[in-house]
């Protein structure tokens, strides 16, 4: 019995010391897996909720160019400085879920009356800082369409207005929202 407890005591023993060794590639490769799948599930919300201001593929149209490093680079962040990004990625999803006040820029939290959760704030925000071309492209095919181009109005008094505001309406981007 003592010599049956001593060799699973040290069978414990090399077990746990394996799984110590093991563990932070484990849990490294966890999270890279969860950075890809918030980054996929970010592109298509990034689409259909940001694309109309900030364009397609992240431009810039009536809100600020995010493509790439857009927003690190207007922060003064590098992408190999890990604490400046993990400070620009919260600082962005406050903007995402507060939005900014005195801008276009909407709250989109739904604690802020918005329509996104706290996990679609942080895909759109991991999509926008760690997406790369294909995740960009895949988010451009899935934005919705600018509105055609407005057709000439007849010349005449309330047509012509109604003309004028739509070409307004259109140029705006007012028909993301």
């Amino acid at each position: 019995r003592v010599i049956l407890s001593v060799a699973l005591t040290l069978l414990a023993i090399v077990i746990l010391g394996a799984y110590v060794a093991w563990e932070p590639d484990r849990q490294a490769a966890a999270a890279q897996r969860q950075l890809h799948e918030a980054v996929q599930r970010g592109g298509p919300i990034y689409a259909g909720r940001c694309s109309g201001c900030h364009g397609a593929r992240g431009e810039g149209k009536i809100g600020p160019a995010v493509a790439g490093s857009s927003f690190l680079e207007r922060r003064g962040t590098k992408k190999e400085d890990t604490s400046g990004v993990k400070t620009a990625e919260l600082e962005m999803r406050k903007t995402i879920a507060r939005g900014l006040p005195r801008t276009a820029m909407p709250a989109w939290g739904v604690e802020e009356g918005g329509s996104l959760n706290q996990e679609e704030i942080l895909e759109i925000s991991s999509f926008l800082l760690f997406g790369d071309e294909k995740d960009w492209q895949k988010a451009a095919s899935l934005a919705p369409s600018p509105v055609g181009a407005p057709q000439p109005a007849a010349p005449t008094g309330d047509l012509d207005l109604a003309g004028k505001g739509r070409q307004v309406y259109e140029s705006k981007g007012c028909g993301a929202c």
